[in-house]
């Protein structure tokens, strides 16, 4: 053994690759995620001025205590859409056409977006209503992204778009379904070889169903925590009482299919935060019948696969050392992630106390 190696006594613990958020809103560089164990993000929608900064990160290998990001960049949506209430971002003519669709694609990309993601919700689980894309523009954006080379994920709440989305080829769908979805829905997600990321994180806090206030209490988990996320799962929308159960239902549809199941969490809607909730989505996929290795590989290696991020999702020589090493068998009792004896970022052991403010 070379001198100056640390040895860690790994009896009676797990060693676990970095894990991989598959849907968060990370609007910036944070330390708050890889706290947790979360060194991976993949962002679903995010402002210009911070591709550059994601790039730079994930490209260096140099101690850090950030997550490295993937990102979508902007929404393709149209104007008043899903998206939009977040600011000024480009967006499709109501009236656009194949030309004008695959055009606003290309811009994406050229811009610095990982993957394209389409907007396809027209606001009625909400009991409201905004202007969405047609089905034949996701086609054509599907079409598009695939033509440069790029995934494709579509954001939808309904199954009725779900298939919409799904006859249309995408690669992954940005939420499961919050509505019951039929069988042949399932089955066409699992013949078109889609994945789809369960975000029943978020469903849980829109639900009102007591996730968030699980965390905040938890106490291998609240001294950690730091006062962005402490107040990021404090936060309540409205609630809309029984979309988690159908959520984690479809879910389990799903998985019963052999259909991709990617841990994703939505963060940082109302009840959720960067990287604290991740764990949360991992009990709440063993709850809709996963077990907890297939819990763990949507969290690491299927995520890096479907999403082609080389180098993470594994432990094997020449991956990156995004090492999170856990007290009990995470393999057989899923809330052993809660219970982190030392994850390293790049090599380096990271300090999980919060920043002082």
């Amino acid at each position: 053994m070379p001198s100056g190696i640390d040895i860690v006594d790994g009896r009676g613990k797990t060693l676990l690759p970095g894990l991989i958020d598959a849907h968060v809103h990370a609007f910036g560089l944070r330390a708050d995620p890889v706290r947790f164990g979360v060194t991976t993000e993949l962002d679903m929608f995010t402002f210009l001025e911070h591709l550059g900064p994601y790039r730079q990160q994930r490209e260096s290998a140099a101690p850090t205590r950030f997550s490295d990001v993937w990102t979508a960049g902007t929404l393709v949506t149209v104007p008043g859409g899903h998206g939009t209430e977040y600011g000024p971002i480009p967006t499709v003519s109501p009236d656009a056409d194949r030309e004008d669709v695959a055009r606003f694609v290309r811009e994406r990309l050229a811009e610095g977006s990982d993957y394209i993601k389409v907007i396809k919700d027209d606001g009625s689980l909400w009991g409201g209503h905004y202007p969405t894309l047609s089905d034949r523009q996701v086609e054509y954006a599907i079409e598009a992204a695939h033509e440069f080379g790029a995934r494709c994920v579509v954001h939808v709440v309904r199954q009725r778009d779900a298939r919409v989305a799904l006859e249309a080829g995408a690669d992954g769908l940005a939420h499961v379904p919050a509505d019951p979805m039929p069988d042949d829905v399932v089955d066409l997600a699992r013949r078109r070889g889609a994945f789809v990321i369960a975000t029943l994180t978020v469903f849980n806090a829109l639900s009102c169903a007591g996730e968030a206030d699980q965390l905040l209490g938890d106490p291998l988990l609240a001294p950690y925590l730091s006062q962005e996320q402490r107040d990021g799962l404090n936060l309540r929308a409205k609630c809309k009482p029984g979309l988690f159960d159908v959520a984690r239902e479809n879910v389990r549809a799903l998985h019963a299919k052999g259909v991709p199941v990617l841990v994703g969490t939505d963060a940082a809607n109302p009840g959720t935060a960067r990287g604290v909730s991740l764990l949360s989505e991992l009990g709440l996929l063993v709850d809709a019948r996963l077990s907890p290795v297939d819990a763990l590989r949507s969290a690491t290696g299927i995520p890096a696969r479907r999403f082609g991020l080389e180098g993470r999702g594994l432990l094997a020589p020449g991956h990156r050392a995004d090492l999170v090493l856990v007290n009990g068998d995470a393999t057989e009792n899923i809330q052993a992630l809660r219970d982190i004896h030392t994850i390293w970022r790049n090599g380096i052991p990271t300090d999980r106390r919060p920043a002082q403010t």
